[in-house]
């Protein structure tokens, strides 16, 4: 009998989680209720456990990952062994435990972050007006200026890698002082700081650069990652904890706060990374001037990227699994495009007509948001010389 009333009760409580669930996915898949539960629910808690965590040395994310992991193989041993044992009733209710268990973290886990990726579009400034060639090349001019210029200004290693003028606690005081000059209307107006994590070794061979953990506030960093990959990545990891959960989003913000500074090292940063989006649109439509292009990149820059592409091809063990976790977490929260979301989204089209080669012409047909925000800070530049 007592045996029955707690299956009983085991029941009803799954049944009362699967309809929290229920509620948050229909929160979530609104944008207007996701809206107003990210800035009135998420991003309040989000704050609260950063503001605790976040003073934490190491990161309770991954202990908390190993408790998981540990809670898993724990459930399946032992319905395992109870069916071995042929204790079906017994191996039922842990099958049911295990369910409440799984549920439980997925409504904790739902309801502090999948449902910021039903929200609205982020808020950083994008070029909206006509995009012609003329523009392209006098943005890309500008911009290639500052990164050849700037990647004199630093001291390199052995390899040839950028050696950082800061450190790691430096630079999440300077990220706290750009993230003041977002629009705190979209942006919690607290930034925790980035935390590295202790088991960077294994994050290198599954490729993960860093993870933001909602449960606990926190923005963990790879410890791994060169000088030049450091301040757009924690920038990224802190975007998360502003409300900023989808990929694509968390970049663009990054990007802005790194490329928009008067800091030479984050702007250094910033092109590291955002560099491509300029080239990548001579890449698709005039693959001679990419080349061209490309090679104007000061050689020491040039050579980075060597250097750190082949650190990445090196510790590759477990990329495709730590690739294929990613593309199926984020295509559970709501990121439709999985890892790609990552990725420059510049696209072009056949023009349906030829150059004097015979050669067919292509031209843009949707430029991303990260070339977008390239030629917003350069028309901005035209008229605020405080930028760059």
């Amino acid at each position: 009998m007592k045996n029955k009333k707690k299956y009983v009760y085991k029941l009803v409580l799954l049944f009362d989680v699967l309809v929290i669930f229920t509620i948050l996915c229909l929160i979530k898949n609104n944008p207007h209720t996701a809206e107003s539960y990210t800035n009135n629910v998420a991003n309040k808690y989000i704050t609260f456990a950063s503001k605790i965590f976040s003073n934490i040395p190491f990161s309770i994310y991954e202990f908390t990952l190993i408790f998981l992991i540990g809670m898993v193989i724990f459930y399946i041993v032992s319905i395992i062994v109870k069916l071995c044992k042929k204790k079906y009733n017994a191996s039922l209710q842990r099958f049911i435990s295990s369910l409440l268990f799984v549920f439980i973290c997925v409504d904790i886990y739902v309801g502090v972050a999948s449902i910021s990726y039903g929200r609205n579009q982020v808020s950083i400034p994008q070029y909206e007006q006509e995009i012609n060639n003329e523009l392209i090349d006098q943005a890309f001019e500008y911009f290639l200026e500052d990164y050849n210029n700037i990647s004199t200004h630093f001291s390199r290693d052995e390899n040839g890698l950028v050696i950082s003028p800061y450190t790691f606690e430096e630079i999440n005081n300077i990220l706290i002082e750009e993230y003041k000059k977002l629009d705190e209307n979209y942006f919690p107006s607290f930034t925790p700081k980035a935390k590295k994590l202790l088991f960077s070794d294994i994050f290198s061979e599954l490729h993960f650069t860093g993870i933001f953990w909602a449960p606990t506030g926190e923005a963990n960093i790879n410890n791994n990652l060169h000088a030049a990959e450091l301040p757009h990545t924690m920038a990224h990891e802190i975007a998360h904890s502003k409300g900023v959960f989808r990929e694509n989003d968390a970049n663009l913000v990054a990007m802005y706060v790194t490329l928009n500074s008067e800091n030479e090292f984050l702007r250094y940063s910033a092109y590291y990374h955002n560099f491509s989006s300029l080239l990548r649109i001579y890449q698709q439509t005039n693959y001679d001037k990419y080349v061209e292009s490309y090679f104007r990149l000061n050689e020491d820059i040039r050579k980075e990227y060597g250097v750190i592409n082949n650190y990445w091809k090196e510790h590759d063990l477990l990329s495709k699994i730590g690739q294929l976790y990613n593309d199926i977490f984020l295509k559970l929260n709501g990121n439709k495009n999985g890892v790609n979301d990552y990725n420059d989204n510049t696209t072009s089209e056949d023009s349906g007509k030829v150059d004097e080669n015979n050669n067919p012409i292509y031209v843009i047909k949707e430029y991303s948001p990260y070339a977008k925000l390239f030629f917003y800070l350069y028309q901005e530049a035209n008229y605020d010389t405080t930028i760059l």
